[in-house]
């Protein structure tokens, strides 16, 4: 056997590598990392006109009747998750509905997951849990329970003595007693880091403030609005989160109407800077200025605002323009009752159709397969 390479295999060989090289380079090339939402034009995805609502609508899962659902989420992992709430469970399906499996929580509102696939959630009532996704199990872990110091003024029957014309009567009063107590907060959202840092932003309507815990499980931040010096007033509700590089993102959060300019917070996550944009119609704010408003973006870079007391949805682009709404009050196919939750993912809008107790997905009229 010839122990030498001749010419022509010498050539052959570098061409291989070459090709080789360029491949590997093309697949690189292929897989970076998202930055920031897109930037649509003013008037929104050119073409289309309205959301029609995919059937069949979701309204049980693994053979019982949903029950007041108030939030959902399209997750990393490709599932949707509902937080059932009147069922004290959160639900795992695929994305046509097939039930995968389901979690015990008190009064689950809202949900997320974050890069590692870990599901945190909130139960309203000051208690956030987190499921880890290695492992299994339930949502066993307490990340973070909050309450607040409120005074309560008591009354309970009492007697008293008098001096009535040169006598000591008893006579019966009511005494009143001022008690310190501590109730739990009103925590309306929560949104994991679009990182593998594992900060997760939880919202407290009650204070009118973000908190933000990290990877340690504990508070990171008791205000981080104060912290940043954002208004006190702001009245945050809803929120999510997005990148902007590889090691930045924006948490977006939504504000009740009640009279203010501005619906959208953005604040950025290293230093804190914010800015509010304007949502461009008035329905969301003076029609529903005290309606619960929860968002998500989907893939054009426009944001999907849900609102509660509306009973519809909203699209702006990221700079606060209007595009369209979809929804009215109801029971019917593209009605809806009371949404609380709302999400994105796979090119279908979910929302947590809370009055009527199920789950309607959407898709844009021009992206439905036939």
């Amino acid at each position: 056997m010839d122990k030498y390479i001749n010419r022509n295999q010498l050539r052959l060989f570098v061409g291989l590598a070459a090709v080789c090289l360029l491949v590997i380079v093309g697949c690189v090339s292929k897989t970076e990392f998202p930055t920031d939402l897109p930037d649509p034009s003013e008037s929104g995805v050119g073409g289309d006109t309205t959301y029609l609502v995919l059937q069949p609508i979701w309204t049980e899962a693994n053979g019982r009747e949903c029950s007041f659902p108030r939030g959902v989420t399209f997750g990393y992992d490709g599932s949707v998750y509902i937080c059932d709430t009147g069922n004290d469970r959160v639900v795992r399906l695929s994305i046509t509905g097939e039930f995968i499996e389901e979690y015990a929580v008190e009064h689950p509102t809202q949900i997320t997951q974050d890069r590692q696939l870990n599901l945190i959630c909130v139960d309203g009532e000051g208690t956030v849990y987190r499921r880890k996704y290695f492992g299994g199990g339930e949502f066993d872990t307490a990340l973070y329970r909050d309450s607040m110091a409120v005074f309560i003024e008591t009354q309970r029957p009492g007697v008293d003595t008098v001096l009535i014309d040169g006598v000591w009567v008893e006579i019966n009063i009511i005494i009143y007693d001022t008690v310190l107590t501590y109730v739990p907060t009103g925590l309306t959202g929560i949104a994991a880091s679009p990182l593998i840092d594992r900060y997760y932003y939880v919202v407290d309507s009650t204070r009118s403030q973000l908190t933000v815990l990290d990877a340690e499980d504990h508070g990171l931040a008791a205000d981080l609005m104060r912290a940043f010096n954002l208004q006190a007033a702001v009245d945050p509700i809803g929120i999510m989160t997005y990148p902007t590089s590889e090691t930045s993102y924006n948490i977006v959060l939504t504000q009740l109407g009640n009279g203010r300019n501005d619906g959208l917070r953005i604040i950025e996550s290293k230093n804190g800077r914010f800015r509010d944009v304007r949502l461009d119609v008035a329905d969301i704010y003076n029609d529903v200025p005290a309606g619960h408003k929860q968002v998500t973006a989907d893939d054009e870079g426009n944001f999907l605002i849900v609102s509660t007391t509306g009973n519809k949805v909203y699209r702006f682009t990221r700079h606060g323009a209007f595009t369209l709404s979809f929804g009215e009050a109801g029971s019917e196919s593209g009605q809806l009752n009371a949404p609380h939750g709302i999400s994105y993912g796979n090119g279908t809008v979910y929302i947590a159709d809370t009055g009527n107790s199920r789950i309607v997905r959407y898709q844009l009229s021009t992206g439905l397969q036939f």
